[in-house]
């Protein structure tokens, strides 16, 4: 009954098509099991890769799917607006518009600080400590674990730098709102570095 969609173009698709693979064959085996098997080919390192890697998919669970933050990372297209607005069927949650907040009240503006990019930025927090576990262990990993190390370091990056993106064009938005232009700019010019970083 599952359906895997992959255009080979996702950041680090092989893996989660080669896991999804691997647990056709064995449906009724734990999660962890295959986060072991992955991270096996980490010699070694594969005992810590195993532990960061298990924190980095709960967080992930945690904040951007049972949390509902998935939208504040990932683009917007015709089948997620249109589902969703013309047929009522939700892929996955619809980000924060712009203009709601800027033309909402105060109190809304507020309840979406408080709770959404609260949130999002306790992500940040809280995924920092294995990123830079993971980035030692890269820098640690011979000429054959490298390429694999530095891909797993830089997936967790680039999902942290987008949050980091997010959050800040946010706050601009709310700058914006707030009539506070001299800080809707700063924070704008803010976000764009992280653009350039990712």
């Amino acid at each position: 009954g599952h359906v895997l969609f992959s255009s080979g173009h996702e950041w680090g698709f092989w893996l989660n098509d080669y896991l999804t693979a691997k647990i056709l064959w064995e449906p009724e085996a734990p999660l962890e099991r295959f986060y072991a098997h992955y991270t096996s080919a980490f010699g070694s390192c594969s005992a810590n890769i195993s532990d960061d890697f298990t924190k980095l998919v709960a967080l992930q669970r945690t904040f951007l799917f049972e949390k509902k933050l998935i939208a504040y990372v990932s683009g917007e297209d015709n089948a997620v607006d249109l589902g969703q607005l013309v047929a009522g069927i939700t892929i996955r949650e619809l980000r924060k518009k712009f203009d709601e907040l800027v033309t909402g009240s105060e109190a809304d503006r507020a309840a979406f600080e408080s709770t959404v990019l609260t949130d999002l930025e306790t992500y940040v927090r809280e995924v920092r400590p294995l990123e830079d576990a993971i980035a030692a262990r890269a820098r640690g990993s011979d000429a054959t674990l490298a390429p694999w190390s530095t891909e797993l370091r830089d997936g967790v990056r680039i999902v942290r730098v987008r949050i980091e993106h997010s959050i800040l064009v946010y706050k601009a938005i709310l700058a914006y709102a707030r009539q506070n232009t001299a800080e809707a700019e700063k924070l704008l010019a803010q976000a764009r570095a992280k653009t350039e970083l990712a």
